[in-house]
């Protein structure tokens, strides 16, 4: 397969590379004395396979190094050093590195592809990873392979089986009930469909976990009524968007706006889908539901931690309603 051929050149020049300090010695002298390269050298990085996202890191860190490669494959200096098998092996990678084609695929099949499963792996294997959050990355997941063209269908087909395999192992009344009880989402993601989603379903789903959770103590005579309330923000929850208008500019104050260094992916929701033959829902209900948007919504992607803002969320919902309709 194409992506497999365009990974195995990717993985011979990283090691090419890392095998020899002079060549690495060259590489950061061309982007310190070279015009047009700003910020401290790049160096390599090799995938490790006990590190999730490192390959990720790896073919996405040659691409910035793109330039820099270029501008060494016709450096004079290149056989200064070494010996004849490594001039030869030398030889052998030029033609790599000077092959458009590949950075091209680099580019559109293997950064493309890994990105959202790096993203994804950052999220939930994060500290703070909530249960609303999960499922939504589940979703965001299954939205960038759904959309793929159909040269890379048995990416995209393999990618989606998996997902809608272990969403229908999970335990999805906790996290569709996470998501609606998130006050900055509740039920958006599910609004195309009422039918499924009515108050009175909502409330037997909760119903149905109270009853779990907390086997020895009988429902409360009020949890219907409260239930309620906080779908149609009446009663205790009167108040409620207020107090989410509030805490989003509190939360403003503190979020990171800088661009660099982070990885913005922006979402909403739409029409969710329903697998009738299973009669029970699949994942595919975010299958065209989140939809990339210019800018809120910001996975923060540092190097020590990622934060997701889940305060913009229903901002950005309420900002797409009418081209959701």
């Amino acid at each position: 397969a194409p992506i497999f051929e365009c990974t195995k050149q990717a993985d011979e020049v990283i090691r090419w590379l890392r095998s020899r300090t002079y060549l690495l010695a060259l590489l950061r002298d061309i982007q310190t004395s070279s015009p047009g390269f700003q910020g401290q050298p790049k160096t390599v990085i090799r995938g490790v396979a006990t590190r999730w996202t490192s390959h990720y890191l790896a073919y996405r860190r040659l691409l910035e190094l793109q330039p820099a490669l270029q501008l060494l494959a016709r450096d004079s200096r290149l056989y200064l050093s070494g010996n004849a098998e490594s001039h030869a092996k030398t030889r052998q990678m030029l033609p790599i590195i000077e092959n458009g084609l590949f950075w091209h695929s680099l580019t559109n099949r293997v950064k493309k592809h890994l990105e959202p499963l790096a993203i994804a792996t950052n999220v939930t294997q994060s500290d703070n990873c909530r249960l609303d959050e999960v499922l939504i990355t589940f979703g965001v997941l299954l939205h960038a392979f759904d959309s793929l063209n159909d040269s890379q269908q048995i990416i995209k087909d393999a990618v989606i089986a998996s997902l809608e395999k272990r969403w229908d192992k999970s335990d999805q009344d906790v996290f569709i009930a996470a998501v609606i009880l998130n006050p900055f989402i509740r039920t958006q993601p599910f609004q195309h469909l009422p039918e499924l989603f009515t108050p009175a379903a909502i409330y037997l789903l909760l119903q149905r976990l109270w009853t779990r959770f907390y086997p020895d103590t009988p429902v409360p005579a009020d949890f219907y009524t409260s239930v309620i309330s906080y779908l149609s923000e009446d009663g205790q929850f009167a108040t409620l968007s207020k107090t989410i208008t509030a805490v989003t500019n509190a939360a403003k104050a503190q979020v990171c706006e800088h661009v660099y260094g982070c990885v913005y992916r922006c979402v909403c929701y739409s029409a969710p889908t329903f697998c009738r033959a299973l009669r029970r829902p699949v994942l595919s209900w975010f299958g065209g539901t989140i939809r990339f948007l210019e800018n809120p919504f910001p996975l923060f992607t540092h190097s020590q931690f990622i934060y997701i803002p889940s305060v913009p969320t229903r901002q950005i919902v309420n900002g797409c309603s009418a081209l959701l309709a």
